[in-house]
Parts: C-alpha cells; sequence; structure tokens
C-alpha cells in the first residue's frame, strides 16, 4: 500500500477494512493465524460446510508444514434461520494443484 494516511475500521471480529484516506482506496484483512502439522502432502484448501453454506478455515500450500487458519465467522455460527447449527460443520478439502 502507498504511503499517505489510513484509517482502520473492524467489520466483525474476523475482518477489518484498511482505507487510504486521500484515494479511497481500501483493502480487507483477514485475521488468521499460523497452525502447523506433520505431514501436509499437497495444496489444498480446508472448509467446514453447514447445509449448502462453506466456510473457508484453512490454507496449506503443500511445501511446508506451517497452515493458516482463518478465525470462525459469526455467520458460521448460525445457521440460514438464524439458529445456531446442530451437531458439527462437515469437513471439505478441495486439493490443489
Amino acid at each position: 500500500m502507498a504511503a499517505g494516511q489510513y484509517e482502520i475500521d473492524a467489520i466483525g471480529d474476523q475482518v477489518e477494512v484498511v482505507r487510504n484516506r486521500q484515494t479511497g482506496i481500501a483493502q480487507l484483512l483477514i485475521k488468521s493465524r499460523h497452525i502447523q502439522s506433520w505431514k501436509i502432502e499437497s495444496p489444498k484448501l480446508v472448509f467446514h460446510k453447514y447445509g449448502d453454506r462453506y466456510y473457508l478455515r484453512q490454507i496449506w500450500d503443500g511445501q511446508s508444514e506451517t497452515g493458516i487458519q482463518l478465525a470462525k465467522w459469526q455467520c458460521e455460527e448460525l445457521s440460514p434461520d438464524g439458529k445456531p447449527p446442530s451437531g458439527g460443520p462437515e469437513i471439505v478439502v478441495v486439493a490443489m494443484t
């Protein structure tokens, strides 16, 4: 991002918007943390699935034992009818090449 004056606003607990005050150009920042695994063979994305909704939770590049885990979204904790989902999420793994 170019030098200048910026403002940072939170959008919920997991996302922040960084906006250049002069140009109005903004970028989203998603809060995450690094996680470790002993054996990652290929790059992949891990989603939590509730009904027909998917929430990206982990990103693995397949080249190291460190991945990125994204924080839970508030809407992930509610079903489409606004109630907490029954049971846990279905885990969906998408292999990348």
